[in-house]
């Protein structure tokens, strides 16, 4: 193992970039693991190169804000290492890492996971049909390749994110079929609190609206729906869409890109030793601020709690300075208020008991609904993980744990079994055993 940095940061997005250019400000010695490769994470992913779209600032949200940020990264000094995956982390900090044709392990005296969010995922009825993917998953495609559908493609959720790909997939001459809105309705009192955020956050919602005026605009029709369903053979060929009375509608279709908010991508933070408290708001597991203060590693940016990039930006410049605790303040109010309403706006929505016994739930090991319901004296996710194998495929759990928590929740009627998590186990990546015979017992790779 080489000489231990100062400070070790995983993830190369709006809060691992601040906090390595902060840090490298005070003199540290600072390596980045980033799993892309390049910097941006999925905010400004490719931002470097977007020059080949023939309208590039379409693409991405805060444009210029990133293009400064990443500039900032590269010439800050720290060691960047992409296309690079942590695998295993132990006190000290030794990290394991894989990468660049190599593997080894990397010294650090403090550690800052700013891993950032995955998708929440969506189980519903043939959700693994070929031809049904998440938005996240197009955009990134989108973005990396320019990929654009060239067929209509509908979209299904909510969420910020299903407005802006839309705008953003409209802006690069794609064609949408539809969008199936499964939100909740909006009373007046249920927005009366939300007034003192929709001032703060205007600019950001009217940002939305613009995105929403696009659509209409565009002649695309928008379903408020209670719920929906891929319908297909070998490959997706109709959507079933439930409105809120009930009655069902089929529209012919080839593919399906599904959106309900995203969630801290957890497991690193939970290898560190983190501690992770529940989110009513958000309906995820976030990292406690308090559960770590005895150990020299922080969770920063949409890893600890999703408040977005410029939230993530604060947040990474004030670890890397040095200062304890999330930002005085909380960050920027603006920020803090588009948050508020956002959280207020997009519900998790839960998993309910229709969802039918054959729908797989854990797509790596073909877990179905039912075999999770017949868990229902299981004391906890490991045990329904040792029972089932669900969790213990290629994802560890990362697509189906939230899914498989909610389905045990409903079975076992117990409170608080819809909120628990699988253990972080390594390694956190899948691994080749050559790999891991290729460090050796002296933990230097050969």
């Amino acid at each position: 193992m080489s000489e231990p940095v100062d400070l070790a940061v995983i993830g190369a997005g709006p809060a691992g970039m601040a906090c390595a250019i902060a840090a490298r400000r005070r003199g540290l010695s600072v390596t980045v693991i980033d799993e892309q490769p390049a910097p941006g994470g999925q905010i400004w992913r490719d931002l470097e190169r977007a020059g080949r779209f023939a309208r590039p600032k379409a693409m991405y949200s805060e444009h210029a804000l990133g293009l400064r940020t990443i500039a900032g990264f590269r010439a800050c000094g720290a060691q960047y290492l992409p296309d690079s995956q942590l695998f295993q982390i132990e006190p000290g900090w030794r990290l394991f890492v894989r990468g660049n044709g190599r593997v080894r392990v990397l010294g650090a005296r403090q550690l800052v996971i700013a891993t950032g969010a995955i998708e929440r995922p969506v189980v519903f009825d043939d959700w693994t049909l070929p031809g049904v993917m998440t938005v996240g998953a197009a955009q990134i495609l989108l973005k990396r390749s320019g990929l654009v559908p060239s067929s209509p493609v509908w979209l299904a959720g909510y969420g910020p994110l299903v407005l802006l790909y839309a705008h953003q997939l409209l802006a690069a001459g794609g064609r949408i079929g539809g969008v199936i809105d499964t939100g909740p309705a909006a009373t007046a009192g249920w927005l009366r609190p939300l007034l003192g955020a929709v001032r703060h956050a205007a600019p950001d919602l009217a940002k939305g609206a613009a995105w929403l005026a696009r659509l209409k605009l565009a002649g695309v029709a928008v379903f408020r729906a209670a719920g929906f369903a891929a319908e297909g053979r070998e490959r997706l060929e109709a959507i079933a869409v439930t409105d809120r009375a009930g009655r069902v509608r089929r529209f012919p279709a080839e593919m399906l890109f599904v959106h309900e908010g995203l969630v801290p991508r957890t497991h690193d933070a939970m290898l560190a030793g983190t501690g992770h408290v529940w989110d009513t708001a958000q309906g995820c597991l976030v990292a406690d601020p308090a559960a770590g203060e005895d150990l020299p590693v922080r969770v920063i940016g949409d890893a600890a709690r999703i408040a977005g990039a410029r939230a993530a930006l604060v947040a990474g410049a004030h670890a890397g300075a040095g200062g304890d605790g999330p930002p005085p303040g909380g960050g920027h109010a603006r920020d803090a208020a588009l948050r508020r309403f956002l959280d207020a706006w997009y519900p998790p929505r839960p998993l309910t008991g229709s969802l039918p016994g054959t729908t797989p739930v854990c797509r790596c090991e073909e877990i179905t609904a039912a075999a999770i319901r017949a868990e229902a004296v299981a004391q906890g996710l490991d045990q329904i993980k040792g029972d089932t194998r669900a969790g213990m495929g290629r994802c560890q759990g990362r697509q189906c744990s939230i899914a498989v928590a909610q389905l045990h929740g409903l079975a076992s009627g117990r409170p608080g079994a819809d909120r628990q998590t699988y253990r972080a186990r390594p390694p956190l990546k899948p691994l080749r055993l050559g790999e891991l015979a290729a460090l050796g017992t002296d933990d230097e790779p050969r």
